[in-house]
């Protein structure tokens, strides 16, 4: 079983330097399981969009956390479905609550348009479960379409989701609708691409919000 989670690159490198504000590329890409270059790129992005800064301390580089600008940000996930708040503010009180005890993180920050590539917090696992838990009995190609994917790669992600029993598969005529598995997405806790570095407290803050999206019966 191939390892995903809801949280991307960038949400795992910036849960790191928030941790260890003087963390090197090395120990970053090690902490997150990504590579060196790729740990680069998503630094560079977070700096282009003003949520981090570094200066120079001899040969090493020390990392600010701005989370007034962080706040702000929008382009939550590498979609262009609207991302609900609930799952917005999950997110940033998780990383508010690692950030609490740390004197690298400010209150406020410099704001910079993000003119780079487009990035985001949330993996397509989290936009396709919040579309999915939005929009019961949703098929792959309406999934794939809200998301802003292929139907391939939608149909991977469920395929994830439904091993994991957070999502129910039911044909009707010629063709399969997905509905979440609520019971099952209650109990979920396994973060799953960075073992050991998102806290458990992070990703309940995430399913709990999930779950509010559950339309009224």
């Amino acid at each position: 079983m191939r390892m995903w989670g809801f949280l991307t690159n960038h949400a795992h490198v910036l849960i790191q330097i928030t941790r260890q504000p003087r963390s090197t590329v090395r120990e970053a890409a090690l902490a997150t399981g990504i590579t060196e270059r790729a740990v680069i790129t998503v630094l560079q992005d977070l700096q282009r969009a003003g949520i981090i800064s570094s200066r120079r301390e001899g040969r090493q580089n020390v990392y600010r956390v701005h989370m007034a600008t962080l706040e702000g940000h929008r382009p939550w996930a590498a979609s262009t479905m609207e991302i609900p708040g609930p799952l917005i503010d999950a997110t940033l009180y998780g990383l508010t609550q690692i950030a609490a005890a740390d004197a690298s993180v400010t209150s406020a920050g410099p704001r910079s348009p993000d003119a780079g590539r487009r990035w985001g917090f949330l993996t397509t696992h989290a936009v396709c479960l919040i579309y999915v838990t939005q929009h019961a009995h949703s098929t792959v190609r309406e999934i794939a379409l809200a998301v802003g994917v292929t139907e391939r790669a939608a149909y991977a992600v469920l395929r994830d989701l439904r091993q994991a029993s957070i999502i129910d598969q039911e044909r009707q005529g010629r063709r399969n609708s997905y509905s979440v598995n609520f019971d099952h997405l209650a109990a979920f806790r396994r973060e799953g691409t960075a073992p050991d570095l998102v806290p458990d407290p992070f990703v309940g803050s995430l399913v709990e919000a999930l779950l509010a999206l559950q339309p009224a019966v």
